[in-house]
């Protein structure tokens, strides 16, 4: 009877040690899986296929058909983390169900380029090509000016030093609020008061500029308990993450080979000499370009990623915890962030976003087309220039259209 019962807890133990211990090793493309973990790089887990079986199946990437964003776990043709699923569907089309496309929406700030109000974040509308306030004289937020610019008494001013702050964003690229006063990223050691969130999470870092007021090249963050700067507490290097747990900011990560049962507690950010110099470039690199910080959805059509991609993609921040991915069966993940990959924008012959205008003259010429086949040739080349110009236009719809005119 002993030994049953020790059987049991020997094995009530390994269950615990592997339920804290990760190691990704990825089924291929197409095959049966349980859940988007078990999916390569730019994979996801869906329904497919006759049987609805669950299998692995290619994120859509820029102007592909889709039902549905990244996260969205019931959707079965998903767009890629930093793109959105677009769908314009009218007051009359309120229970259809269509298919939108992915498109990079919202990531432009107030005073960058635009093409369509699509692109614009907050409530901005994109005026002769231009991020802009409906109204300029009245702002909500700071999101709502351009660079160099804050909101305040609804109104957009310089940025000046001597401004009181009750965000980073009252303060100048590059400088944090720090006590309500604006200082430099990085300026304050061990000891000194502080009050910015420590950098933990990978979001922190796609698309923006991440910022502490703690000297991070001397392992420094803000203690919240004593709000002053402190050498950050790490787990034991070689304690297993099955006696011990994890600190926060940090994942139990299995020894590096499929099938291990136990790990160590490993950082999501490298607080390091290295990490402050990459996100000091990042800051310069703003600078130069007149990007704002941290506003915008991650996308490679903002600021930062049109500008500064190297730098974010090849950030030295980004400890082993958010690494740790198989290479071998999960794919080329260098990057933990989305917008870093080649986009491979969707054939135009399969999805065309297009006014609902010409989609009325292709149905004209369809019905045209055994009378006068030249005319519908000219036609069909007018609807193809005409598309060109189609992104700039607010009336959208989603259509898949294949255009093929029968000339002698």
């Amino acid at each position: 009877m002993k030994t049953i019962i020790l059987l049991i807890l020997c094995i009530y133990m390994i269950h615990n040690i592997e339920a804290k211990c990760r190691y990704d090793f990825c089924k291929k493309a197409n095959e049966v899986c349980k859940d988007d973990t078990e999916c390569p790089f730019q994979h996801y887990c869906t329904p497919s296929g006759k049987d609805l079986e669950q299998t692995c199946q290619p994120y859509v990437d820029l102007n592909g058909p889709c039902d549905g964003n990244a996260g969205d776990i019931t959707k079965t043709k998903r767009c890629f983390a930093d793109l959105g699923c677009y769908r314009n569907i009218r007051s009359d089309q309120q229970n259809a169900v269509t298919f939108g496309s992915c498109r990079q929406l919202q990531f432009a700030v107030a005073g960058e380029a635009c093409v369509s109000d699509l692109e614009c974040a907050n409530n901005l509308k994109c005026r002769d090509d231009v991020c802009s306030l409906v109204r300029p004289d009245k702002c909500d937020d700071n999101n709502d000016c351009p660079y160099g610019q804050q909101c305040s008494s609804q109104a957009c001013v310089a940025i000046s030093p001597s401004m009181d702050c009750r965000e980073d964003g009252d303060c100048a690229v590059g400088d944090v609020c720090s006590g309500m006063i604006c200082v430099a990223a990085f300026s304050k050691n061990a000891g000194d008061a502080c009050s910015s969130q420590p950098l933990t999470s990978i979001t922190q870092f796609d698309g923006k500029i991440p910022l502490t007021d703690c000297n991070i090249a001397n392992n420094l963050q803000c203690d919240p308990a004593s709000d002053k700067c402190a050498v950050i507490s790490r787990s034991s290097s070689t304690a297993s993450c099955g006696d011990t747990s994890c600190l926060s900011g940090e994942t139990c990560v299995c020894a590096s080979t499929a099938g291990a049962t136990a790990g160590t507690c490993q950082p999501n950010i490298l607080y390091s000499a290295a990490c402050k110099e990459s996100i000091t470039q990042l800051i310069q690199c703003a600078k130069d370009n007149k990007c704002k910080a941290d506003i915008g959805n991650p996308s490679s059509g903002s600021c930062l990623y049109k500008h500064c991609r190297d730098l974010i993609c090849g950030s030295k921040c980004i400890g082993p915890a958010l690494q740790f991915r198989d290479a071998g069966s999960c794919g080329n993940n260098t990057s933990p962030f989305t917008s870093c990959r080649t986009i491979v924008p969707h054939s135009a012959s399969s999805v065309i976003v297009i006014p609902s205008t010409l989609v009325l003259l292709a149905i004209l010429a369809l019905l045209l087309e055994e009378f006068h086949p030249y005319k519908v040739k000219s036609l069909f080349m007018f609807i193809e220039k005409k598309k060109i110009k189609s992104n700039t236009m607010e009336d959208e719809i989603s259509l898949e259209v294949r255009i093929q005119s029968k000339v002698p």
